[in-house]
């Protein structure tokens, strides 16, 4: 029996999408991405290939949250580091 699964979005900014899938794509649509139910943000950055670090902002349609977070169908992910300069 095939395991349930999800859809999320993915959206990666700040760099973070150099050697990923997402390369390359418009950043503002996103990526649709297709998990098994129960999967964790943890296991989309595995997948994608994307560093997790301390200072890696992680949102889930819109709210911050940890690499633990539980995904649920229709989610929109964001992954970005914080830039600065002057």
């Amino acid at each position: 029996m095939k395991k349930e699964q999800l859809t999320v979005t993915v959206k990666i900014f700040g760099g973070l999408e150099m050697g990923s899938p997402l390369q390359g794509l418009d950043p503002m649509k996103g990526f649709p991405l297709e998990l098994p139910k129960g999967s964790r943000l943890k296991k989309v950055a595995g997948i994608l290939g994307v560093e997790l670090q301390t200072h890696t902002m992680i949102l889930v349609n819109g709210v911050r949250v940890g690499q633990r977070q539980k995904l649920e169908a229709g989610d929109v992910i964001v992954f970005y580091r914080p830039v600065s300069g002057g």
